[in-house]
């Protein structure tokens, strides 16, 4: 099954809650739960209403075996300056 959403049909509206609706796509509760709602992340409600202000650009970069050495190596050397904000490797795993 796919879902696609029109981008002119969302409406982003900035709250300020304790607990979440639960994802009805994600979630598994029982026929007449009737907790249908999750506690809030509050470290990354506060982040964003205080730190998140400040970060003026953030940065990450792949750090996987596609990247050449000497930019590997470079990258590393800016994340550990903290001038890097994020480094990330993946992989790719099919199945049998």
């Amino acid at each position: 099954m796919e879902v696609q959403l029109r981008i002119d049909s969302l409406l982003w509206k900035a709250t300020n809650n304790n607990e979440i609706p639960a994802d009805p796509l994600t979630s598994r509760r029982l026929q007449g739960d009737e907790k249908a709602s999750v506690p809030i992340n509050k470290f990354f409600q506060q982040f964003y209403q205080t730190n998140a202000r400040q970060i003026q650009t953030m940065e990450g970069r792949e750090h996987t075996g596609q990247v050449r050495n000497k930019a590997r190596q470079e990258r590393e050397e800016k994340f550990r300056q903290g001038q890097l904000a994020a480094l990330w490797c993946y992989s790719h795993h099919l199945a049998d």
